[in-house]
């Protein structure tokens, strides 16, 4: 039986900002039975593959991210605008009666759309610093969720936040209070795992360098198995480096089951998403994280450094001549050191939150109506009515 709420998860650019939604989703589903749940993205077959998969209706809205160069500041202009109005019309259509911003390039204009409508609003942001358009955003939602603490700082003083964490896969959540597998494992004749994670869109630095990083590595990195996931597009390129520099390495495009994956792992090679770290975190592998320099506001390499300063993680700075050199200068030492593995990953342990999922399920049952907030914590909708 339908319960009458339909929930729209909107975000997307990667699969980073999607990951989050589907958690939320499940543990709104426990709570609201009959409850309608669809998501829209900016349409690539990935994201749209990876929804449908989970069982959800997902739609496609005109987008595009912040513009660097004239061409694509036309473009930014014109497919937002577009991306706006179709929102409009399917918010409407659709008859949705929540929104939840899980951030990404195409949540802007389904929020904006949502706002025009006066419909509630829920906003995740993963990231220790903002987007300017999540700034704003959060100035009229009606709950704000937040990945880090260090965010608060840079949202409107009366912005309606919350820190819950960032929430992660289910498949993460199975971990619970799992030990890093270095701890459970310290045979140093066991053969090691590194994981190398070019992003579900591909990063490309990373999927060049990491092959001659290997190749200068080839000593320290004999008794460990190398395991790429070179993202969109980059596949046969990555695994053809690899041959040329003489390392055996397993190739991927995508990692369907990385929770499984990691169990057996020792060390992963990322950038610096909220998400992506979040679920390393959890699962107890200690992490060497490039942190993409270009992405709006610095945002990963905000989350890098709340890591780095518990010594959670090591940090990769592409800026500071080759990325081959630096990867190899980093990873070199850590090879051999499986005790500094585990302590970096038990820190990183301690900024993950195991209910970050159910947290912001509950902000979303309070906006509407359906769950008593918190003391203090009224809905800015109930306080203007």
């Amino acid at each position: 039986m339908h319960c009458g709420h339909h929930i729209l998860f909107a975000g997307g650019g990667s699969l980073g900002y999607l990951y989050p939604g589907l958690s939320i989703a499940a543990e709104i589903e426990a709570r609201l039975p009959g409850v309608h749940i669809s998501f829209a993205g900016d349409g690539r077959p990935i994201e749209r593959h990876t929804i449908r998969s989970a069982g959800y209706a997902y739609s496609a809205i005109p987008c595009c991210p912040k513009p660097r160069s004239a061409w694509e500041s036309l473009r930014f202009v014109t497919d937002n605008a577009l991306g706006f109005f179709a929102s409009r019309w399917m918010l409407k259509e659709q008859g949705v009666t929540l929104v939840v911003g899980l951030g990404g390039h195409a949540s802007a204009p389904v929020m904006r759309a949502a706002h025009g409508w006066g419909l509630p609003m829920v906003m995740l942001e993963q990231n220790a610093i903002p987007s300017l358009a999540a700034r704003w955003l959060a100035g009229v939602s009606d709950a704000v969720c937040l990945g880090f603490e260090e965010a608060r700082a840079h949202l409107p003083v009366q912005a309606p936040v919350r820190v819950t964490g960032v929430p992660v896969r289910p498949s993460f959540q199975a971990f619970g209070e799992r030990p890093s597998r270095c701890v459970a494992d310290a045979d140093p004749l066991r053969q090691r795992r590194l994981v190398v994670l070019g992003g579900s869109g591909g990063a490309r630095t990373l999927n060049e360098a990491m092959p001659i990083a290997a190749a200068r590595l080839a000593g320290e990195l004999g008794n460990w198995r190398i395991i790429h996931q070179t993202g969109e597009g980059q596949l046969v390129e990555t695994e053809r480096r690899y041959q040329e520099a003489g390392i055996d390495a397993l190739v991927v495009t995508y990692i369907d089951e990385l929770a499984d994956l990691l169990r057996e792992t020792d060390l992963v090679v990322c950038p610096a998403g909220g998400c992506t770290m979040a679920e390393i975190a959890l699962s107890g592998t200690a992490m060497l994280v490039i942190p993409d320099t270009l992405s709006r506001h610095g945002s990963q390499i905000a989350n890098a450094k709340v890591y780095e300063r518990l010594q959670a993680c090591r940090i990769i700075d592409e800026t500071r001549g080759t990325l081959s050199d630096t990867i190899a200068a980093e990873l070199g030492p850590l090879t051999t050191q499986p005790a500094t593995l585990a302590r970096m990953a038990e820190a990183a342990a301690t900024l993950v939150r195991h209910d970050a999922a159910r947290s912001v399920a509950e902000a979303c049952m309070e906006t509407l109506g359906l769950a008593t907030a918190p003391k203090g914590a009224a809905s800015r909708r109930a306080a203007a009515a």
